[in-house]
């Protein structure tokens, strides 16, 4: 468990909360779609508008993807 672990819980997190707006659910109160985009943003370099939904999702899948392989695993 170190940064770059927490990261990736927390793409993978706005992952799922882009995908519950794209169905129409509201994750929780004051998350909106566009601050979710903005977020996404960070993670890919790309920007995002209403109605990208899975454009979106599928770069974030790839950033996660990516990351899971940098990442090392300890077993103990």
């Amino acid at each position: 468990m170190g940064p770059d672990a927490v990261e990736l819980f927390r793409v993978a997190t706005l992952k799922s909360a882009i995908g519950l707006f794209k169905v129409g659910i509201v994750p929780t109160r004051g998350l909106t779609i566009s601050r979710c985009f903005k977020m996404a943003e960070q993670y890919t370099g790309k920007s995002y508008k209403r109605g990208q939904h899975d454009e979106a999702v599928k770069d974030l899948t790839v950033w996660i993807e990516t990351m899971k392989s940098a990442i090392p695993v300890v077993h103990t």
